[in-house]
Parts: structure tokens; sequence; C-alpha cells
């Protein structure tokens, strides 16, 4: 390649980027721990029962020697980077304080929940080179807008209101480097009628903000009744999936409403419980595992759904090559960090 071809301002550009690739000024991606168990009773023979652990948060990395918008790793972030110790592993022979039962009847806690990833993904300066950058090793997500509706699927004559509500989820866009976020809509329906399309946790909606978290365009929004269903309730070991009419499993399918054409498909099943290690504490899920496609790109993923915390996503991986909204990922993990949340910050209030 013959840097010539460049102009000053695309080759200061490249220099700089290839000089973040190469000296490894990005932080080094901290392990995820999620282990797989399925749990068949509360008792561990020769120990006693732990009590509850107070919330971790994760302590501040080592300073990078950069300013916040040297690179645009951390540009215009409004989740700062906290923490420099290393996540402490839960003791093997403990137990997660709360089961994770088979429905929802409590919502999130709204508020600042600290996370712990690992991994990369495609960035492309010039046309010429692709690099591998590290996704952010520590970030925060908000959890807000937890609002109840009425269901009337579930006010046929007869039927059982179950607990309905919405909120909200916001983290950075792992896979950016000018910085900015993702706001995901999450929809839950508990004990919910059967043949309910939405009849448990679906994913509705997704918006991105820049890095000063004003808005900047819906990117998938489901037709009304028509959100991706990802764990059925109440949960239990099986297929994610809804019946074609030659009895064959299906696949739940989101059909975007906007114009970017990101109607998602997911194609899984759910596990039996297993737990997750946020940072010192055991916290038990149901793990999902499965295909995930949106518009033309597809990855293979791992989530794992606390539903004892209102069906709040605690685990989300993607396994090898992976392509999400548009970004190629690379063994990408991520898990929450804190067994409850910190106060959200005054700019995340809405």
């Amino acid at each position: 390649m013959r840097f010539s071809q460049f102009g000053p301002k695309k080759l200061a550009l490249l220099m700089s980027v290839l000089g973040l690739a190469a000296c490894g000024l990005s932080a080094a991606p901290l392990a995820t721990k999620v282990f797989v168990e399925q749990l068949q009773t509360d008792v561990v023979f020769g120990a006693g029962q732990p009590s509850p652990q107070p919330a971790q948060a994760l302590p501040k990395l080592p300073g990078l020697g950069l300013g916040q918008n040297d690179f645009g790793f951390f540009t215009g972030s409004a989740f700062p980077v906290e923490g420099n110790t290393l996540c402490p592993t839960a003791p093997s022979t403990a137990f997660p304080a709360e089961p994770a039962p088979s429905d929802v009847t409590v919502k999130p806690t709204t508020g600042s929940y600290s996370w712990q990833a690992s991994g990369t993904y495609d960035y492309t300066p010039v046309p010429t080179i692709t690099i591998h950058p590290t996704v952010l090793p520590i970030f925060t997500e908000i959890v807000r807008n937890v609002t109840t509706f009425s269901d009337t699927l579930q006010g046929l004559p007869g039927s059982t209101q179950g607990l309905n509500f919405r909120y909200q989820t916001i983290q950075p866009r792992l896979g950016s480097i000018q910085g900015g976020y993702y706001v995901f809509y999450w929809q839950v329906k508990a004990s919910p009628q059967t043949g309910d399309p939405e009849g448990g946790l679906a994913l509705t909606q997704i918006d991105t903000l820049d890095a000063k978290r004003k808005f900047v365009d819906t990117v998938f929004k489901a037709a009304s009744g028509d959100g991706l269903l990802l764990l059925p309730l109440p949960a239990e070991p099986g297929q994610v999936g809804v019946q074609t009419p030659n009895g064959g499993e299906g696949n739940p399918v989101a059909v975007d409403t906007t114009s970017h054409g990101n109607t998602m498909v997911f194609s899984g099943s759910v596990g039996a419980r297993e737990r997750v290690d946020a940072c010192g504490s055991w916290l038990q899920a149901w793990p999902i595992d499965g295909t995930l496609q949106t518009g033309s790109g597809m990855a293979t993923i791992h989530m794992d759904v606390a539903t004892q915390f209102g069906a709040l996503v605690i685990a989300f991986d993607i396994k090898g090559d992976g392509t999400f909204l548009g970004t190629l990922y690379h063994n990408v993990k991520t898990h929450v960090g804190q067994t409850s949340p910190s106060p959200t910050p005054k700019e995340w209030q809405s």
C-alpha cells in the first residue's frame, strides 16, 4: 500500500488509528465469566448459605494517558470508564441469592448498571484497510422508563391480566469508533394468553443517539403486536418459535417498519437455568441460544435473562464472527457487573 495516495488529513487519521491498534492503547478486554450449571437445589453441601452481597461497581481503569476525545473509542462518552481493579470471581460453592422463576412478577429497577465486555469489531478507516479495535472493556447500561400497560389480548372474557410493562436500556455503541448509544425498547407480557406472539420478553424498537445523547435515528421498529419474541413466558427449556401451518417450527419474525430494512428473525432455544458471575456474586438466569438476523447480517448469540429482576438481559454474547445492525463483531462477550443499580445520572433522567 502506498501512503502517498492519501491526502494530509487522511494520512493523519490513518496513522493515528494504526498507532492505536499497534501500540495497544485501547484497554485490554476483561474475560467474562459465565458458568453453565443447572441448579437443582439451593443447598450447597459443605458450605453455609451465603448472605446476599452488596452491589459491586467496577473500580477505575488505569489511566490510558488519553483524553476522552483523543480517539473515537471514548468520544463524548457520558458513561465514563470507571474502575481499575479486576472483576472479582464469585466462589464456586456459592449459590445465587434469588432464583430465576419461570414467570415475571416484578418490574426492573431503574438506574445505572456496570457491565464488563471483551471482543473486537471491524473498523475501516479507509477503503483498503480494516482494523479490529477492542470493544469498551467496561461500560454502563442505563435502565429507565419502566411503564405498565393494559394488554387488549389479555382482556378477553374470562382471562386473567398478567403483569405487562415496557422499559428501555441504553448502552454505548460498542462497535462505533465515533461513539454514541443504542436505546433498546423492551416489552414484557407475563402470564400471556396461549398463542400470543409477544407472550414474554420481546424487543420492539432500537434508536441511535449521538455522543452527546441527542436522538439520531430509529433503526428498527416492529409493527404493533409484532415485537421480536426472545423469551416466551412462563419460561421453560425448549425451542423459541411459532408453529407454522404445516406443524413445523417457524422463526419469530419482527418486520422493521423503518426505511433501514432491519427486519429481525430469531431461531433458537431456551436452556435450563444457569448462573452468571456478576463480578463476585452469582445471578441465576434463563439462557437463550440461537441465530439472530438483522437485515442482511446474522450472528450466533447467547443471552441470559433474569426473570427475578423484571426480565432484564444480564449477559449478551456474539459467538465467533457475527453481524449486528451492520457492524461485524468477533467473539464479543458482555455481562452485568453488579447486582443492584447505582442512581441514574441526571443527564439520563427523562
